[in-house]
């Protein structure tokens, strides 16, 4: 069984939705079950494999019942909270990937972290490899690099998986909030200098599906039935875009399929001119390569990750 932790996120419920797709058990929590808590994880834990793992009731197989996976999809993500709360940040962003971590190890079950590109820092000449330097950026980069730290050292067989710009079709989430804002004013403004990689949740979440299902299906340490080796992969849609030209083509598909009837005007903006002193990223691009390598996939452009959820918002 797949424990999701954030399970009502934006990722988690694609991770939820991947998860019954492929019909592996599957359990989800949320705030009911505070990972900062070590005490209420643990108890979680012990209850769920006490009904499900001793008794045949619900699984034709009662190990299916036996927590096995623990994805965390669950952070303080909002970049001016955690400048404004630090303390919080690091609460969500790394004690509890240390609690996760720590129950992993000890009931045996291995792990998936999700982190960030923002543990690289703000301004980079080229695509972030898994093995470049850390250089967090803001309490949010700093918080989820000290949260991988945790989780290296407490725990061997996990897959930290960095992301960036998570998207996808959830209410109140970016893209639905864009497409609701631009019924409502035909003029927006977006930073046109700086470049990121953006990312599908629902393309994230076959991703650690996929990740489970070779590490579960290998049949040796070494070759060609062999899983990926544990450790840092960067995972994003491939592409790289400003937010401007993000926007630009949520603006252009949303308007050409009839989510929105006026016209929309998307004007370029400075990074500097955010409204706010809070410093953003300037060029922070994930490079897949050894993802793509190591999994043997072929990750889609953000381009198409963006079209595919256009049919579930209408």
């Amino acid at each position: 069984m797949v424990w999701v932790i954030g399970a009502e996120g934006l990722l988690g419920r694609e991770v939820i939705k991947a998860l019954k797709g492929k019909n592996i058990p599957c359990v989800g929590t949320d705030k009911e079950v505070d990972a900062e808590n070590f005490s209420l994880l643990e108890n979680f834990l012990k209850k769920t494999e006490n009904e499900n793992y001793y008794s045949h009731r619900k699984f034709k197989n009662p190990n299916d019942g036996k927590i096995t996976w623990i994805v965390n999809c669950a952070s303080l993500s909002d970049y001016r909270e955690c400048e404004e709360n630090p303390e919080k940040a690091e609460a969500a962003n790394a004690k509890a990937a240390l609690n996760i971590a720590r129950l992993s190890h000890d009931s045996g079950a291995k792990m998936i972290h999700v982190s960030t590109s923002y543990v690289f820092g703000g301004d980079n000449a080229k695509s972030m490899k898994e093995n470049d330097r850390k250089d967090p950026f803001g309490v949010f980069g700093k918080t989820k690099a000290l949260g991988e730290d945790y989780v290296r050292s407490s725990l061997s067989r996990c897959y930290i998986i960095r992301t960036s710009k998570i998207f996808g079709e959830k209410k109140g989430t970016f893209v639905p909030s864009l497409i609701m804002a631009m019924t409502k004013n035909p003029e927006l403004h977006a930073i046109k200098d700086s470049s990121e990689s953006f990312t599908s949740a629902k393309d994230l979440a076959s991703f650690i599906v996929l990740a489970i299902e070779k590490s579960d299906g290998a049949k040796k340490l070494f070759g060609k039935k062999s899983a990926p080796s544990y450790g840092v992969y960067n995972f994003a849609n491939s592409g790289s875009a400003s937010l401007f030209e993000f926007v630009k083509e949520v603006s252009e598909i949303a308007k050409k399929i009839g989510i929105v009837k006026n016209e929309i005007n998307v004007l370029p903006s400075d990074i500097t001119d955010n409204g706010t002193n809070l410093q953003y990223p300037k060029n922070l691009v994930l490079d897949c390569s050894l993802t793509e390598k190591e999994f043997k996939i072929k990750i889609p452009s953000w381009h198409e990750g963006l079209k595919k959820i256009f049919g579930r918002i209408k």
